[in-house]
């Protein structure tokens, strides 16, 4: 039998008015916020698909809860449920399935519900009925899918701001050439391997390893890679991370290699990656024990991680997983927090497209991240992505903790991609991104289009923000910084 919840008032309206402010300068936003919609509804159900009549166009809700209930436990009826017409998008009654999450956000004469991961327009029919309208443009505001809303909403519930609202177009606040470097790279990473303050330097070549000491922003780097025992190390890819907690970055090459502070010294860990075919590589937790595993991806898609047994001992592998099977090859990838639950994803670039991935292989495209795909000259604005230079994930909101994404190509703007990360697997698409660097050149200073082969980001003031070391075909390195924030709060003073 049915109990009517105070919630389901009929007459209740989803409806939000929301006055634009002035558009600011450079700033990239959503003008109707997650946070705008949840303090708008007059409440808020979740619910899971119990049956679905594909005949009549009827879904059945089951369990409903509002947002307060969720998680608790209830002492009400738990058979409450809605019956919800989905005849203003027939397409969802062949979409939804039984334990699929619903979400809906009630006003006074309608509603927004968040269903088979899409907003749509809602309105009563009933006591405890609603029927779907039609789609609702509205997924920049959240581009997540509906598990994920739930996830969103239970942080607000909780007094936390599951997503940035609004960022900074600028990438970057100046650029230096530091030095001409005599290798042809193929990765880079930077950390402060010394503890002087000073971002130091790890180059993979096809020649072996370089090690290089900072001096400092905007100067040389010194070349170190003998005294630092890397002589005879080799590496496709780099990673940089604490592995046994002494506060010094270790480093994962082809082998796991200790920082004692003034040298890196093979561990014991067993790990071996010579003559594999390496995508990318991470040092980062994937238990949530609070100690970096390495996660290695190969660009056939199989993806193994090492877990850190908390010594100097071997790390055993756990077995492989493909994440794909064949399909296009990737042009790059990066493994790190690019989800909503805090565990590692791997972010895969490939000329067609872009796509992340969880570790059980769970997928969402760019249209997903970002709740659009930009078009340009009638074309999609990034693919196919025919000229890929280089790629490279870091914090270029002031030490925000969310990770961003820049793609370069030799093209530059407006093909460069940035996602510019809001939090809870979220992102800006920055369609004002590019790669250009101010030189002189017959006299004149000018945008120059950089032939990049390598990226990685450097926190070269020693301030938590990441500036960009840059690396070009003939071994040119430059420095690009980052816009100067205030820490954690990358709009607060633009606005002000």
């Amino acid at each position: 039998m049915k109990t009517r919840v105070q919630a389901f008032t009929a007459t209740l309206v989803f409806s939000l008015v929301v006055l634009s402010p002035k558009p600011a300068p450079a700033i990239i936003r959503v003008y109707v916020t997650l946070s705008q919609i949840h303090k708008a509804a007059q409440d808020l159900i979740v619910a899971k698909v119990d049956s679905v009549d594909a005949g009549k166009n009827r879904v059945t809700l089951a369990e409903a809860v509002t947002l307060e209930e969720l998680g608790k436990k209830v002492l009400l009826p738990r058979d409450r449920s809605i019956t919800l017409d989905v005849t203003g998008h027939a397409a969802l009654a062949g979409q939804l399935r039984p334990g699929d999450p619903a979400v809906i956000f009630v006003g006074r004469r309608g509603a927004a519900i968040h269903v088979a991961d899409a907003w749509f327009q809602g309105k009563s029919s009933g006591e405890d009925d609603w029927a779907i309208v039609g789609p609702y443009d509205i997924a920049r505001t959240f581009p997540g899918n509906t598990p994920s809303l739930v996830r969103a909403l239970l942080k607000l519930r909780a007094g936390d701001a599951p997503l940035l609202d609004a960022v900074m177009h600028h990438t970057w606040h100046g650029d230096f050439m530091l030095q001409t470097l005599d290798v042809a790279a193929g990765a880079m990473a930077a950390a402060d391997a010394d503890a002087d303050g000073l971002a130091d330097l790890v180059v993979a070549t096809e020649q072996g390893v370089r090690f290089y000491r900072g001096t400092g922003p905007g100067k040389a780097f010194a070349h170190a890679t003998d005294p630092w025992g890397l002589s005879d190390a080799t590496a496709r890819q780099v990673a940089f991370a604490d592995v046994n907690g002494d506060r010094k970055p270790d480093l994962l090459l082809d082998e796991l290699y200790h920082n004692t502070g003034s040298r890196f010294e093979r561990s014991r860990s067993g790990i071996g990656l010579q003559g594999q075919d390496v995508l990318a590589v991470a040092l980062t937790d994937t238990t949530a024990d609070g100690k970096p595993d390495a996660v290695v991806l190969s660009r056939d898609g199989t993806i193994t991680v090492y877990k850190n047994p908390g010594e100097d001992a071997a790390w055993p592998p756990e077995t492989p997983r493909r994440l794909w099977q064949g399909g296009e090859a990737p042009l790059a990838a990066h493994i790190g927090d690019w989800g909503d639950d805090g565990s590692p994803h791997a972010m895969v670039i490939r000329p067609s497209g872009l796509t992340r991935y969880s570790l059980a292989g769970e997928t969402a495209d760019l249209e997903r991240l970002c709740g659009e795909n930009p078009m340009y000259n009638g074309q999609p604005r990034y693919f196919p992505m025919n000229d890929f230079q280089a790629s490279a994930a870091w914090d270029r909101n002031g030490g925000d903790g969310n990770l961003d994404l820049h793609v370069v190509t030799r093209q530059g703007k407006p093909k460069d991609l940035e996602l510019v990360g809001r939090g809870h697997g979220a992102f800006f698409l920055n369609i004002e991104a590019g790669t250009w660097i101010l030189k002189e050149q017959g006299g004149r200073v000018g945008r120059y289009q950089p032939r990049v082969v390598a990226m990685t980001p450097a926190d070269m003031y020693g301030d938590g923000s990441s500036e960009m070391l840059i690396l070009e075909e003939d071994g040119t390195l430059w420095q690009k910084d980052s816009p100067v924030y205030v820490r954690g709060k990358p709009i607060g003073e633009w606005e002000q």
